[in-house]
């Protein structure tokens, strides 16, 4: 189950020059965030029991953060994202108290949160941990969330969500990704069975699904470049990486990161003596 707290801030990176840190602290101290969403300038951030905000990067600091609602619950995911022909929305993921059906919620251009959960169900789902999906010109669009035992898919200007992929009842689904640039690509992850790895892939929007689960729990995953072809997966102790669609892994080395890493800050901040040091 993905219970992260990313910081107690948030911040976003500036413009590099020699003598400057390349963050910028953009407040929401002390609210427990716990999932941050970036489309078109929009900035979601979700927290725990703190309330849902947004802002752009164009909004004046401090003061320019809008907090829509859920001030009450966990929000593990936020989700922002096209939403008509020039709007956008900004879609919740919580973890609702007992007794409690409504697991997803959508604000149009910062309104409003209104429930969206129809089709979800309470038996398979404790909490929605993720959500992602294709731009379209409906409200919240074709979207899909990683609900526990079940991942859901949302069709277009359909107001109802349906589960495309179920797991046992020792599985876990906590994330999904869509690709994008070649609309069809989806990802799921989690973890499944005795061997407690998942990661499932489908080249048709969900309709069936392929396993190309590397051998650990998947906790993350996301696409890299200009094809569906590069993925990095990670869980709490490995970062993996597949040039091929999922059909090899490999571990990528955390001292090469940071040796890339390195090379990456002298060559954009100057020779900074921690980067030195590397």
């Amino acid at each position: 189950m993905k219970h992260i707290i990313l910081s107690f801030s948030v911040l976003v990176i500036t413009t590099f020059s020699s003598a400057q840190i390349p963050l910028e602290f953009l407040g929401l101290e002390n609210k427990n965030i716990t999932s941050l969403s970036i489309y078109d300038g929009i900035i979601a951030v979700g927290t725990d029991k703190n309330g849902v905000y947004w802002q752009t990067e164009w909004m004046p600091y401090p003061g320019g953060w809008e907090n829509i609602g859920l001030d009450t619950i966990n929000v593990p995911s936020v989700y922002a994202h096209k939403s008509g022909p020039l709007g956008w929305g900004i879609s919740a993921g919580i973890q609702p108290e007992s007794g409690d059906t409504n697991f997803i919620y959508c604000s149009y251009m910062g309104g409003p949160f209104v429930s969206n959960s129809r089709g979800i169900s309470d038996s398979l789902t404790f909490a929605i941990y993720e959500m992602d999906g294709f731009p379209d010109p409906t409200i919240c669009g074709e979207t899909y969330a990683a609900g526990g035992f079940a991942l859901y898919r949302r069709l277009f200007a359909d107001s109802v969500w349906y589960p495309v992929y179920t797991t046992t009842i020792e599985g876990n689904i906590s994330t999904v990704r869509a690709y994008e640039t070649y609309p069809g690509v989806v990802l799921a992850g989690g973890a499944e069975g005795f061997a407690a790895h998942l990661l499932i892939k489908s080249l048709d929007f969900g309709n069936s699904w392929s396993d190309i689960s590397p051998v650990y729990q998947v906790s993350d995953v996301d696409f890299y470049g200009d094809s569906a072809q590069t993925i990095f997966t990670a869980n709490w102790q490995n970062v993996r990486r597949s040039l091929n669609a999922g059909d090899t892994w490999q571990t990528v080395k955390m001292g090469m990161i940071l040796r890339r890493h390195c090379s990456w800050v002298k060559a954009t901040a100057g020779c900074l003596p921690m980067a030195c040091a590397c």
